[in-house]
This record gives C-alpha cells, structure tokens and sequence, in this order.
C-alpha cells in the first residue's frame, strides 16, 4: 500500500509485497489533525458495542427470573429498557459512522493532494520507465485502501476486539471453565488466519498489477 512515500513506486518491483505495517506508520502523522473526530467515532463505538451484548443479557434475566421465578411484573419495564437501549444503540452507530466517515473523508483530501504534488516534483525518466495505468491504478486505488481503513478497519477491528474481551469477561463471571474452554480454539484461528493473510496478499497484488495493465492498455486506446 502506498501511502505518500518519498518514491512513488510499485510496490512490486523488489518481487515482493512491501511491509504494510511501515505504511500504516506512515500513516500516523496524516491522521494528527483528524484523532479528535477519530476519537469521538471510537467512543461510540465502545459504547455501541458495550450496548449490544446487554439485550442478551436482559432475556437471560427475563429466563431465569421473570419466567423461572414467575415475577411478570418486572418483564414490562424490562421489554421497555431493551427498546430504550436498541434506541441507544442507532443513535450511536449514526454518530459513529458520521464522524469516521468525517475524518476518513478529510484525511484523503489531504493525501490526494500531497500525491498529486509528489506526482509533479518526479522527473519526465520516471514516467518512461512505467505506465501510466500503473500509475493511476495506484494513485486510486492505493488511496482508496487507506479511506476504507480509516472508515472501516479500524473500528470494525477495535469492535471486534472489545467485543470479544467483553462477552469472555461475561462468560467468566459465569463459568470460568467454559471460558476457558472456549479459549481453546483461538491459536488455531489465529495460525488459519496468518497463513490466509500471507497468501492472499500475494494474489491481492497480482490482481492490481493486472488492473494497473488493463488501465495502461485504455489509455493507450
């Protein structure tokens, strides 16, 4: 993944994916001005995400409780808080979405921008030596990668992560074997999921140098 780099090359050249950990390390300073509305967006989040694990919460109270110990006073103001907090939680996926909708949508104003004028300091030899649908295939699609991060990865991977350091918490509170039990398969998803990664980011790479000659192959056109 490009993001601004001193040389605006392909990332393919050497024979090998470039390390994506580095680009998103050069990705850090551009979000500088936008952690705010960043920050907001991942408030809600944990909030959304804290929300959504109570409605199971509640119908366990409504089993054991209301049902089990026959107490049907209780299930009324019980079925108005779970429609209180599904209220709660769209108000906040709305303000989650917004606001990191708002910052992915200004960070790549600004990295367009710094591309564009990178783009016009290199030298008339570098452009003989590539394609120009390389080039644009990059200049798109490499910029549209850091807007779905932004927008998408990382909250969807901070939900992902709290939400299940959240209900294990639950669980243990339970029943401490059957979360530890249910840690069981997590090595083996984590080793499918290295392997998957490593293996689909080489094809993901041929797929766009291949976009990067079908664009070439239009302009020449």
């Amino acid at each position: 993944m490009v993001m601004v780099p001193r040389r605006f090359h392909s990332a393919t050249e050497s024979g090998k994916a470039r390390n994506p950990w580095l680009g998103l390390k050069r990705l850090f300073p551009l979000l500088a001005p936008y952690w705010s509305i960043i920050l907001l967006g991942l408030c809600c989040m944990l909030i959304t995400t804290y929300l959504q694990l109570q409605p199971q919460r509640l119908v366990g109270y409504i089993m054991d409780v209301v049902i089990g110990k026959q107490q049907y006073q209780r299930g009324l103001p019980i079925a108005g808080l779970m429609l209180a907090i599904f209220a709660v939680i769209a108000l906040f996926s709305f303000l989650r979405t917004y606001w990191m909708h708002a910052a992915a949508q200004r960070l790549i104003h600004t990295l367009r921008v710094r591309v564009y004028e990178h783009l016009q300091l290199l030298s008339m030899t570098y452009y003989d030596s590539r394609q120009t649908g390389d080039l644009m295939s990059r200049t798109t699609g490499d910029v549209e990668q850091v807007q779905y991060i932004v927008e998408h990865g990382l909250d969807i991977f901070l939900m992902g992560l709290f939400g299940m350091v959240l209900t294990f918490y639950y669980i243990w509170c339970m029943s401490p074997s059957i979360a530890l039990l249910i840690l069981i398969p997590v090595p083996i998803i984590a080793t499918s999921v290295y392997f998957f990664s490593q293996a689909i980011r080489h094809i993901y790479r041929a797929i766009r140098d291949r976009i990067g000659d079908l664009n070439a192959k239009l302009q020449d056109n």
